[in-house]
């Protein structure tokens, strides 16, 4: 909590692990018991929250009847998370933490990232989508995601976030869904 509210106060760049120390009332040597650095401190912040996303997209792709229907869903879900968390979103962005680093080494993120895979390999299967490797869809899709969430955090504004919410989901359901 003192982390993501120096972070909020000062930006990225601008907070030391000496502000967040003072600010959670702790020795510095005890955040770096937890943390090598402040860009882990805000990795950590991101997997947090990552346990419900996970459960509501397991539930979102138990619902769907289609690929399209489980594509939009995932994508509604990650704006829904980015609008209370516009703040730790943009910090995200200013880590520039790499797919690898988020998803390494974290059981939640390694579930989400078999999911994201998993749906692509699904709809390759049934033939509902564009493309043959799940692997490389999920990258580009998440890499996608990712900057379109970037965006949206950015202004501070959820109307904004509506209309990159609305292009980015058109924009992936005509990539990847194979139209009849």
């Amino acid at each position: 909590a003192a982390a993501r509210s120096v972070f909020d106060e000062k930006g990225y760049e601008k907070a030391t692990v000496s502000d967040i120390v003072r600010k959670a009332g702790v020795a510095q040597g005890t955040f770096y018991l937890y943390f090598q650095s402040k860009r882990d401190a805000i990795l950590e912040l991101a997997r947090n929250p990552m346990e419900e996303i996970v459960a509501r997209m397991e539930a979102a792709g138990g619902s769907a009847n289609s690929f399209e229907e489980l594509l939009r869903a995932s994508l509604k879900i990650a704006f829904e998370f980015e609008r209370p968390n516009m703040d730790l979103c943009r910090l995200i962005t200013q880590a520039s933490a790499s797919r690898g680093e988020m998803f390494d080494g974290s059981p939640t993120m390694t579930r989400m990232w078999d999911q994201m895979v998993g749906m692509f390999a699904g709809a390759i299967a049934s033939g509902e989508m564009v493309g043959d490797d799940a692997e490389m869809a999920a990258v580009m899709f998440h890499m996608t995601l990712n900057g379109a969430l970037a965006e949206a955090s950015a202004k501070d504004d959820s109307v904004y976030s509506h209309k990159v919410e609305a292009a980015v989901t058109e924009m992936l359901v005509s990539a990847f869904v194979r139209r009849k």
